[in-house]
Parts: C-alpha cells; structure tokens; sequence
C-alpha cells in the first residue's frame, strides 16, 4: 500500500474513533495523569506545636513546666479549657520555635492538605488555631479521640478513609495505636528550649513523604534521627487484655 494511502487510511480511522468515544484523536495518546491525593498532614498542638502552662509568675520557675515554662506567647482564656474542668481556668501558652514559618509553609503548598487532631478541649484548641494561623482547617478535639483502655489515641479515618497518604505529626506514640504506621513522631515541647529544631526535622521528612504513592513504608522504617520507639499495637493489645483479665480476677 503507497504511504500516502496508507496515512489517509489511518486518519480516516482515527476520525471514525473520534466519533464513537467522542473525543479527538489527539485526546487518545498514551499519556496518564497522576490521581494520586495531596498527602494529608495532621497535626498535633500540644507539646507538639505549643506548650500550655497555668502559671505565668516567675515565682513559680521552680515548678515543672507543665506549671511554669519561660517565655509566654498569649494566654488562652474561658471556661472548660483544662479537661474534666467546667470553671475558668486561663493556660499560657508558649509556641514552639519556628511553629509558625512551619505552617505557613504547609499552607502554602499545593500538594499538602491540612487538618489538626488534638487531645485538648475545643474551647482552648480553637483559640491556639487562631494563633498559629489554622482557622478554617478541618479540626477534631477531644471528643473525637478514641478510648484505648486508660489512654485515649486517635483514628485518622475520621479525616480520610484512604490513608495511603496520610501523616499525622504528634508528640505521643498513643496517637498511633490504631495507624500506627501513619506517625510521625516528634520531640516533647515543654516550652522551656529557644534553641529547639524540631520541626525543621519534620519539615525534611514531610519533604522525603511528598512524592510517594503510598507512604506508609517509610513511616515504617524510623528514619535514624527521628526520636521515641515504635510502639507495637499487639503488645498494647495484650497489656489491656490482661489489665481486664486482672480485675475480673479481683471481683
């Protein structure tokens, strides 16, 4: 067959493709377009990114830093602040170095979405978004915890139910009972090191997490510097079942 004829034979046929799925024939090559999702990042407040004391008077520089830290950023104020306490209570809070470039730096990536998961009441979790710049991301408090025997640890399907891309950065290796290869642990902040850089480290490994289909794997792997053990689910599993076991015994 003569090209020429060959060619007029080949578009004709393309044309006749064309109508029938109804896209041209320049939208049929073989090219694919990545559907992969923006990697979540969830995030922890405190000790996490802030740190919340309930005395601010240097007279109390002796007491632990959950009491008294140094440096006070703002002070959070209402009731039902502290949990399991209705009266007004004021915590003062001091932000972790670099908190804030590290959010906007989040918030200003296209490919990270952001939510925050923390342990703290709603009334103080709201007033620390405002100030760390998280107004407006999706936020679940305390009440969307979940009960593990004593401690309670966190369920990120409540955010996403595909958590093939899904990091949650937190400071307590409870928060990763139920996914535990969804953590990313972090150093306590307690409000007492000016020096701390933390989430520079954090910021390098969420780096590391962008361009991977699935980043659970190297969740898995703990990276050499990244702080705290891995916590194995089937041992919590068998200390809670035996603490049960227990106390039917003394019944």
């Amino acid at each position: 067959m003569a090209p020429a004829r060959r060619k007029m034979r080949n578009t004709a046929s393309c044309a006749v493709l064309a109508v029938i799925l109804g896209v041209t024939c320049r939208q049929t090559t073989f090219t694919t377009t990545s559907q992969r999702s923006k990697l979540l990042v969830v995030l922890d407040l405190d000790e996490t990114l802030l740190h919340a004391s309930l005395c601010k008077d240097e007279s109390m520089s002796w007491l632990p830093p959950r009491f008294w830290q140094p440096k006070i950023d703002f002070e959070a104020t209402g009731k039902g602040l502290v949990v399991d306490l209705g009266e007004e209570v004021p915590l003062f809070v001091s932000l972790r170095p670099g908190a804030l470039n590290f959010v906007s730096w989040l918030k200003s990536r296209e490919d990270i979405d952001l939510a925050v998961y923390t342990a703290g009441t709603e009334p103080y979790a709201k007033q620390t978004l405002k100030k760390l710049g998280l107004e407006g991301c999706p936020a679940l408090f305390r009440e969307e915890c979940v009960p593990f025997g004593l401690p309670i640890t966190k369920d990120l399907r409540k955010l996403r139910e595909d958590l093939t891309r899904v990091v949650l950065v937190d400071n307590s290796a409870k928060s990763f009972w139920l996914q535990p290869e969804n953590g990313l642990l972090v150093c306590d902040w307690d409000g007492t090191n000016a020096s701390d850089q933390e989430l520079d480290r954090v910021k390098d490994n969420l780096l590391q997490l962008l361009d991977m289909d699935d980043v659970r794997p190297a969740l898995r792997r703990k990276p050499p510097d990244a702080p705290g053990d891995a916590v194995d689910l089937r041992l919590v599993i068998i200390a809670v079942a035996l603490g049960c076991w227990l106390v039917s015994q003394s019944q």
